[in-house]
């Protein structure tokens, strides 16, 4: 893959030197231009966003140092390299913090300026690795934390204690606390997308957890503050969800089970949601109820 480059210079003749001196198409690297100074330069980099740049360290405007630490700020996956004289060296060192992949001391050749942006091209090429590395680490992370979160759900189906299923609700962001639950399963004819069935449950601002049951169904604990309201819910998912695209495509059996006031119950709730959707016969009315008391 090709590097790109940008060059910062106040004297005309290196920058020309550079730009010319070197066959750039025979090389890793992409000359993308170059500016007479740090401010000038800074809002090309911002808008070409180069893997390199070379900056002389003093000039006028706004000097190398200064043009650093603003490509640290605004760029900072831009990879840097110094050029100064022998007199300006040790205030060079200054940028060591800035993402500075080498210093070299004027004049510069063709030679040693491929061999820094080789360097840098190395380093580039590491640290981007290492965020590939790290994003497929987290990208595992969630996934297993998403995992566990659906096998918890999974689990409040055969029964649970109401306390540890509170504390382990809250180690997923889910809020169980609520006066009244319900289970509602969906069956599909075909494979059944959770995520797409989610997503559409979101659209109509129905916001409950969602479990996978199996191939073709899923499931999802509707909560409210009471049997009423909850009641009202149940009856808004069956009445607008049919009417979505994904339904459309898919068209999908819906039933709940017992409004129930107990944690403990939800796993009754769901029992019940299931025999109602193995055996199509049986309708009950949406308002019958469980009645267990107060929320544990």
């Amino acid at each position: 893959m090709k590097y790109t480059v940008f060059f910062v210079e106040d004297e005309i003749t290196i920058r020309e030197k550079i730009r010319e001196s070197i066959t750039w198409e025979s090389t890793d690297f992409e000359y993308l231009g170059d500016a007479p100074d740090g401010e000038s330069a800074m809002t090309r980099i911002m808008e070409l966003q180069p893997d390199i740049v070379v900056t002389d360290i003093k000039m006028p405007h706004m000097d190398g140092l200064d043009l650093c630490r603003s490509i640290q700020y605004e760029c900072p996956d831009t990879c840097m390299i110094i050029l100064s004289g022998y007199n300006d060296f040790e205030y060079a060192r200054k940028a060591i913090n800035l993402n500075v992949s080498e210093y070299l001391l004027k004049p510069i050749t063709p030679a040693n300026l491929i061999n820094a942006l080789n360097n840098a091209a190395h380093k580039i090429a590491a640290k981007r690795e290492n965020k590939d590395e790290l994003r497929l680490l987290k990208k595992e992370l969630m996934d297993s934390r998403l995992f566990m979160r659906e096998r918890f759900l999974q689990g409040l189906m055969t029964g649970a204690n109401p306390v540890d299923a509170i504390i382990k609700a809250d180690e997923f962001g889910i809020n169980l606390r609520s006066s009244g639950y319900s289970v509602m399963v969906f069956r599909s004819k075909v494979y059944l997308d959770i995520s797409e069935l989610a997503g559409e449950l979101q659209v109509h601002d129905f916001d409950f957890p969602i479990f996978r049951i199996g191939y073709r169904e899923a499931g999802i604990i509707v909560m409210a503050k009471n049997d009423d309201q909850l009641d009202r819910i149940l009856n808004k998912i069956k009445d607008d969800l049919p009417h979505s695209m994904l339904f459309l495509s898919n068209p999908m059996q819906i039933e709940h089970g017992y409004i129930v006031n107990r944690i403990s119950m939800i796993s009754s709730s769901f029992q019940n949601a299931c025999i109602k959707i193995d055996s199509p016969s049986i309708h009950e009315n949406p308002s019958d109820s469980v009645s267990t008391g107060v929320d544990e």
